[in-house]
């Protein structure tokens, strides 16, 4: 589930707590928003938001990813074979409550893999790898895997270019837009990511 909100005032990150709280606060970002329920270590159904909000964390994330490209190392390390670019599958694994049945599963998440360091502590603080290993693993138990590349990637753009906002900063070459990675009392498991354009 993810849910838009556009925000139209001037911004600045050193705003972003005061925005974050004015957001989860408001009547109309709760009435949309839910965050995943959690009951013994468990994903349970969504919980709605309501009332005061407090306890709010947020980390902000990287937009700097301007190209599908970033996900070629997945082919150059043979976690992906052929030109059809299939999925190289491996015995299943636990790691962290998530079924690893494939090099890229295990690339993602098990950091004692070989192919763990294809994407480096910078890479996985883009919002493009946040977004793709969501649809990787998304759905918890219930996640029906492709076998394929090809079907993530073409998701992960759709995505990626409806959640950004490509405006160039003049100075940094960078692109102007904040994107914050929210948890609630200390929940990881909020699904919403607001965001705000600088101005």
């Amino acid at each position: 589930h993810i849910s838009k909100f556009r925000f139209h005032e001037p911004y600045d990150s050193v705003m972003a707590d005061s925005f974050i709280s004015q957001l989860f606060n408001s009547r109309v970002f709760q009435q949309h928003a839910c965050r995943t329920g959690e009951d013994n270590g468990h994903v349970a159904p969504d919980v709605p938001i309501q009332g005061s909000v407090k306890g709010i964390c947020f980390e902000a994330l990287k937009a700097n990813v301007m190209s599908m490209c970033f996900f070629d190392r997945l082919a150059d390390s043979g976690i992906t074979v052929g030109k059809d670019a299939k999925i190289r599958g491996c015995f299943e694994d636990n790691i962290d409550g998530m079924a690893c049945n494939s090099l890229l599963r295990k690339a993602l998440v098990d950091e004692d893999d070989d192919n763990y360091e294809l994407f480096n502590d910078e890479d996985r603080e883009e919002v493009i790898f946040r977004l793709f290993r969501h649809l990787v693993f998304g759905g918890g138990g219930m996640c029906q895997y492709e076998d394929y590349l090809k079907p993530y990637l073409d998701v992960c753009k759709l995505l990626y270019k409806d959640l950004i906002s490509v405006c160039k900063n003049k100075k940094t070459g960078g692109i102007l837009e904040a994107i914050l990675r929210v948890s609630l009392n200390g929940s990881a498991r909020l699904r919403e990511v607001a965001r705000g354009p600088l101005t």
